[in-house]
């Protein structure tokens, strides 16, 4: 190869590599208002909170759509209790689904996704950037099996000025460990110890 072909080649390589370096992303992420570890645990019954952020790195975001789904062996025992955006760039109006239509019946039941699109069209684009969208409390029922289970998103898209996906998107989880109440482990505690010492006096 030539001196010109390989400074050619090299050219062209570089003209490809552009859009790559510039193409947008964005992202979604599950946090957790009081814990740096992203996830909760909680009593069978007990409820936990969680903030939907969105980012993107050079677009303008004009709305996004998403819903909320825990992982197969919670199905059917979690729900959104409340959605608040207090502190959002956007207001209800903007909703896809009302909250009367995202908690009616069991439209908010994680079964294993909730039934109404979570997400909003903004009145007005948001420039490139991290935002807070919305603070949901999940309950669990009393039922509930004990265990860790994980919360994410579903159909999740993120929209730029001219309301087309922006890709890539990158979507967060969230972790719920469903433990016994401190009087179950002591009950539990209480009855091996029972079954020790009625073995102990039976070898006597």
């Amino acid at each position: 190869m030539t001196a010109r072909n390989l400074f050619l080649s090299l050219v062209g390589a570089f003209c490809i590599l552009i859009p790559n370096l510039s193409s947008a992303a964005a992202s979604l992420t599950i946090l957790d208002q009081a814990s740096p570890f992203n996830s909760v645990s909680i009593n069978q019954g007990g409820n936990f909170t969680v903030d939907i952020n969105v980012s993107t790195t050079t677009e303008q975001i004009s709305g996004f759509s998403y819903l909320l789904t825990i992982s197969a062996l919670g199905s059917g025992s979690f729900s959104l209790t409340s959605r608040d955006i207090a502190g959002a760039p956007y207001t209800a109006s903007d909703f896809t689904f009302n909250n009367a239509s995202v908690f009616s019946g069991s439209n908010a039941t994680l079964d294993p996704t909730n039934n109404n699109d979570l997400g909003a069209t903004l009145a007005s684009p948001l420039a490139a950037g991290s935002y807070f969208l919305a603070r949901f409390v999940i309950s669990s029922l009393p039922s509930v099996p004990l265990g860790a289970y994980t919360v994410s998103f579903n159909a999740a898209s993120v929209f730029d000025q001219d309301f087309n996906e922006i890709t890539p998107l990158t979507t967060g989880t969230y972790t719920v460990n469903v433990v016994p109440e401190p009087k179950t482990w002591f009950m539990l505690a209480l009855g091996l110890t029972v079954i020790v010492l009625f073995r102990r006096r039976q070898t006597t």
